[in-house]
């Protein structure tokens, strides 16, 4: 009986059950460098042109007020836009029920008017989405507030006032219970720009470069089988390996994406969302590569978009240099590029919304590592010192994780210089 990581389904509905995050390893004090930012326009979303741009799923965050479910949440939107719809109207489709939003391309803005019906409750009461507010010293007001709220779109997130809360109930005849009453309210496109209309813009700037052999080191480690006594036996990530189509950034040579890897029809389990995603990394500086944080992967869990990321690349885009994640990650692995093939150590993962926590899964960091076979460009190499028979020998095992005191009798992966290979310790 196959089974998905359990703790992962319960912490889905609560940020903070996600353990394991390593943003406090690092001081806060941010050492800028040069390449902090690099490829930031590549990774980044555009402006909007017309509501079309919103159309797609989203992750929507929100913090519930409702005593059955009070603290941090998250359920799922559709943003979607028909034939014969007037400039700018979007329908927003919620488990609750449709409501109407308006589109200002010019302002990044939309709104979303209060007071519209959504659907009858079991009793026939009348439901509807309205606007409430809090008085100065913070208790929520009765009945609607506000004729409106309005959203701001920066990119793929849609942004509402923190303290505007949204609620689904009758306004008029509070005395029942909200089908919801939230504020803090968030949207994050789960693919990164939309969906089938979209698929040119995620298209763009990318050109196929190779088919290789991809390790998963973010998602299969989570998976386990169960027997009858209920002992798990957990995936082997190494032993599930499949073909994915590599593609190389048209601007930068060092930068490098796995193409949709969790909708791929060679993929070994049936774990994709239809929506397109990417793992996007760089290898410009080949003993130190980063997997950017902030992409959207194509791997969907309960309506949570995952993205997939290093912790060199979740602390390099905090502004922190090689250097710094070096010497102040506690227990540190690096990532780096090998003979036709690039190590993914120190695998970690979050989902939009919550993109300031890299979370490993509980029991199985040592199992978040993964690798992809490709070609190593010459560009990549070009700032490395000549390898030499003198190099001193680095012993990682097939996982690529180093280690220290290598032992006789096993296989290792050796590196020395830019060149490595299997080897049986003797």
């Amino acid at each position: 009986m196959k089974k998905f990581y359990t703790l992962a389904l319960a912490a889905a509905t609560a940020a903070t059950s996600w353990a394991a995050t390593e943003v406090g390893a690092v001081n806060h004090e941010v050492v800028k460098t040069e390449n902090a930012t690099v490829n930031a326009s590549v990774l980044k979303a555009a402006s909007i042109s017309s509501a079309q741009d919103l159309v797609g799923t989203y992750a929507w965050n929100y913090v519930s007020l409702l005593d059955e479910d009070k603290g941090p949440q998250q359920s799922e939107i559709q943003i979607l836009v028909y034939d014969g719809m007037a400039e700018g109207d979007v329908l927003l489709q919620l488990p609750q029920g449709y409501l109407e939003g308006k589109v200002d391309v010019e302002a990044g803005t939309i709104t979303i008017l209060s007071n519209q019906y959504i659907t009858l409750k079991d009793n026939w009461q009348p439901i509807y989405f309205y606007v409430k507010a809090r008085d100065a010293e913070g208790n929520i007001l009765p009945g609607a507030a506000a004729e409106s709220t309005v959203g701001t779109i920066d990119g793929y997130t849609i942004t509402f006032p923190e303290e505007t809360i949204w609620a689904m109930g009758n306004p008029n005849s509070e005395n029942d219970d909200y089908m919801f009453l939230g504020e803090a309210n968030k949207l994050v496109n789960l693919a990164g720009g939309g969906d089938g209309d979209d698929d040119d813009d995620f298209e763009a700037g990318w050109t196929d470069y190779c088919t290789g052999k991809f390790i998963d080191g973010w998602i299969i480690c989570a998976y386990y089988n169960m027997d009858a006594d209920d002992n798990k036996t957990y995936y082997d990530p190494q032993e599930w390996p499949w073909e994915v189509t590599v593609q190389q950034n048209d601007s930068d040579p060092n930068l490098f994406r796995i193409y949709d890897p969790y909708n791929a029809s060679t993929r070994p389990l049936n774990f994709g969302s239809g929506e397109k995603g990417a793992i996007v990394f760089s290898i410009e500086d080949p003993d130190c590569v980063l997997v950017y944080p902030d992409i959207y992967s194509g791997y969907t869990l309960q309506g949570m978009g995952i993205n997939c990321f290093n912790l060199a690349g979740f602390y390099a885009s905090l502004g922190y240099d090689k250097e710094y994640i070096e010497s102040n990650i506690e227990d540190y692995h690096k990532s780096y590029v090998g003979e036709n093939i690039v190590y993914f150590n120190q695998c970690r993962l979050n989902y939009p919304g919550y993109t300031d926590q890299a979370i490993a899964w509980p029991d199985r960091v040592d199992a978040m590592c993964g690798s992809i076979t490709m070609p190593t460009p010459a560009a990549a190499l070009e700032n490395v010192s000549a390898e030499t028979e003198d190099a001193p020998a680095e012993y990682f095992n097939l996982q690529g994780v180093p280690v220290g005191n290598p032992a006789n009798g096993n296989i290792y992966i050796v590196r020395r210089g830019t060149t490595s290979s299997k080897i049986l310790l003797k």
